[in-house]
């Protein structure tokens, strides 16, 4: 084997140790890359399930919130209502009391007082109402912020998720086109050694050949 053939066969067998490096490295990343995917797929498919049922309870929340606003709404204009018919009520009151005797003052002003109270019983009533609603939208509005938050950082997850995914793929990518282009490299090697050798036996053949030649022709010589 002469010098060229012999660096040729260490190249070779460098390039050889290299591809199996790499080939055992591939399939390491292949496997871990799989695990990888699969638990981010199942992840991602969590997370976006997560998200799109915040979104839906956000939705709900908003078209609840309108329903109170509409119900403080309607007791305000009430209140109002009740407001006035009060003022009606005393003005009334004041106009009969200058037209009445002293005896019919004291059965009307109990009417009056009577139904004074009812007013403002009722006026107490949708009073505590009108609270508890406020309070409820309070609630409300404070669990929409939650849900806005959480579907914000659900976001962020998902798009974090997603970008190391696609990192973990162009890694993967780039180490395939790694192997193929060392097991390229490989088999041009291989290709050259084999004709590198090919080419050596036919030498060493013909020179063999020379040298029987030659020993065959001496021996005639001698037989001459």
């Amino acid at each position: 084997m002469n010098k060229s053939q012999g660096e040729l066969e260490k190249v070779r067998d460098s390039k050889l140790v290299l591809l199996n490096e790499i080939k055992e490295k591939l399939a390491k990343q292949e496997a871990e890359y799989l695990q990888f995917s699969e638990s981010a797929e199942q992840t991602l498919s969590k997370k976006n399930q997560e998200f799109t049922t915040k979104v839906g309870e956000i939705e709900e929340l908003k078209n609840q919130n309108k329903q109170i606003s509409d119900e403080l709404r309607k007791i305000e204009t009430k209140l109002k209502e009740d407001q006035q018919k009060t003022e009606q009520i005393n003005k009334d009151y004041s106009e009969l009391l200058n037209s009445i005797s002293e005896y019919d003052k004291d059965d009307d002003n109990l009417l009056i007082t009577e139904k004074n109270q009812e007013i403002t019983k009722l006026q107490e009533d949708l009073r505590k109402e009108q609270e508890e609603l406020r309070k409820m939208i309070t609630q409300k509005q404070t669990l929409r912020d939650e849900l806005e938050t959480h579907k914000f950082q659900s976001q962020k997850e998902i798009e974090k998720l997603t970008k190391e995914l696609g990192k973990k793929k162009v890694e993967l990518d780039s180490e395939t086109r790694k192997k193929a282009k060392l097991e390229e490299d490989f088999m041009h090697l291989s290709q050259l050694f084999d004709l590198e050798t090919k080419q050596e036996l036919k030498k060493k053949q013909e020179e063999e050949q020379i040298i029987i030649n030659q020993s065959i022709n001496d021996y005639k010589q001698k037989i001459h």
